[in-house]
């Protein structure tokens, strides 16, 4: 049964379709318990449903046997995202390997707990951690040997990624996801740039395999295709593309049906026309649908869920704003004028009042639009 749901990755019964980019990450990742690490890298633009195949291959993953860890990228500079690295890894390593000492300790007034995390992850000075915290969410603060004594915060978290990826090779059989790749390359790492630390401290790591989501496409391909990227030929890429119309025509027949409505075609394709084969949109017609039909999915409610889309309260025209608002005013008047019908270069700069369109396309491009 098609359960139409909007606002956040499906998985399970709810995901649709994708069994051959399935397949190929799980294969990637399975290659692991052969010797062999195989990273992937996922690209497509926002809302194709990146994180819900992603996450669907994680449980299968770890269902595996595989320790598998989510990381989002977005929103953090460098300090905040390796503190967000390193929790998801040092979870659930110390759940599986000094959960039971520790509850032990935790009982005892927390004697020696220094001593634990030394056993797991070496060199740590002092460790800050309420019981609550530990035993329900691992969120925990470390101080290493080596961090503060004239260290900068900088400084303390590269120390801290080092131990990140020391322990990811001494547990082994591991899979990282990083959601949002592409917001690392504007990290900084005491005055260097992120993409080359990265690099040198993951390229020795033979029991993890790597996956790297982005919807910044252009970012993405300067990331693993650019031979001037520390990262370009490190990863297969895959690229997750906004379903074919048959697939949107059946998932959308397929989940009226389940709730014993009707729908002509010519009313269907105008609805996978609206969408553009955008899983979420997808989904959310669907939910609008259900909402407004009694029986049938009517011509009328078709065009009416339509118009709802571009409204200024509808989540979808929220999304793009979303997006949108990271362009600068060129960039924005030269993406006006090709949704005008401006094709050619010379005509977006006349409309954009701009003497170099391709500046301007170039970053419409970086971004997946």
């Amino acid at each position: 049964m098609i359960k139409f749901s909007f606002g956040t990755p499906v998985t399970r019964e709810n995901f649709f379709d994708r069994e051959s980019e399935t397949r190929f990450l799980s294969s990637r990742i399975a290659s692991l318990r052969k010797g062999a690490r195989n990273d992937v890298a996922v690209i497509g633009p926002r809302r194709v449903g990146k994180s819900s195949l992603v996450l669907q291959v994680l449980e299968k993953a770890r269902a595996s046997g595989l320790t598998c860890v989510f990381v989002d990228c977005e929103g953090h500079d460098f300090v905040s995202f390796v503190q967000e690295f390193n929790n998801a890894v040092l979870s659930p390593v110390i759940e599986k390997s000094t959960k039971m000492k520790l509850e032990k300790m935790l009982k005892e007034g927390g004697r020696n707990l220094v001593a634990v995390f030394s056993e797991v992850i070496g060199t740590v000075k002092a460790v800050e951690v309420s019981p609550t915290e530990l035993l329900n969410s691992l969120r925990i603060r470390i101080e290493f040997e080596n961090a503060g004594a004239g260290k900068n915060r900088e400084e303390e978290a590269l120390e801290l990624l080092k131990s990140t990826f020391s322990l990811i090779e001494k547990t082994g059989d591991f899979a990282v996801f990083f959601d949002e790749f592409q917001e690392t390359i504007r990290f900084k790492t005491g005055g260097t740039q992120f993409l080359p630390v990265f690099r040198r401290l993951s390229q020795y790591n033979k029991k993890c395999a790597y996956v790297y989501t982005g919807s910044s496409i252009g970012m993405m391909k300067y990331v693993f295709a650019n031979p001037e990227s520390p990262l370009a030929g490190n990863a297969d890429i895959l690229y997750v593309n906004p379903f074919p119309k048959s697939v949107s025509t059946d998932f959308l027949k397929e989940g009226f049906k389940d709730r014993g409505l009707t729908v002509d075609q010519k009313t269907l394709e105008a609805l996978v026309d609206a969408s553009g084969g955008y899983p979420a949109y997808l989904n959310w017609i669907g939910l609008r649908c259900v909402d407004l039909s009694k029986k049938t999915v009517s011509g009328q409610i078709a065009l009416q869920v339509v118009r709802e889309m571009t409204a200024q309260i509808s989540p979808l025209k929220q999304m793009a704003e979303k997006q949108l608002a990271k362009l600068g005013t060129k960039t924005r008047l030269v993406l006006k004028a090709m949704s005008a019908g401006c094709e050619e270069p010379s005509q977006i700069s006349a409309s954009a009042k701009t003497t170099n369109a391709y500046v301007y396309l170039n970053r419409l491009q970086e971004y997946g639009l």
